[in-house]
């Protein structure tokens, strides 16, 4: 099937043209507000979150589980001779060292796959 072009568009071709421009231009705006809002919301909700995890940290902090981690941190500073800071480092990059690892093999097998 061959067509014909017609290299000059006509009287309707241009109303749509136009119409099609203004759409677009309308869409254009209405995803700019949209990520505008969105952008927004998730700034105001993170400082909602900060405020949350704040409080939530101050309770974690009082739990016989934090405790434990304390005693923990000063069993490694008076074995190994080490300070305060450095037995606290140490104790906390092991464990994000691990969890790191538990994370990229859950994302690499899945979780059900390393829970069986």
């Amino acid at each position: 099937m061959q067509r014909n072009f017609d290299l000059q568009p006509s009287l309707q071709e241009t109303e749509r043209m136009s119409q099609s421009k203004d759409t677009k231009t309308n869409l254009e705006t209405d995803t700019r507000d949209w990520m505008s809002a969105f952008n927004t919301s998730l700034l105001t909700t993170r400082a909602n979150f900060a405020k949350d995890r704040s409080q939530e940290l101050a309770k974690l902090m009082q739990t016989p589980e934090f405790a434990s981690l304390l005693v923990g941190a000063q069993h490694l500073a008076d074995s190994l001779g080490l300070s305060k800071e450095e037995a606290t480092e140490r104790l906390i990059e092991t464990f994000r060292n691990i969890d790191f690892c538990w994370k990229q093999i859950i994302s690499s097998r899945g979780l059900q796959s390393v829970i069986d």
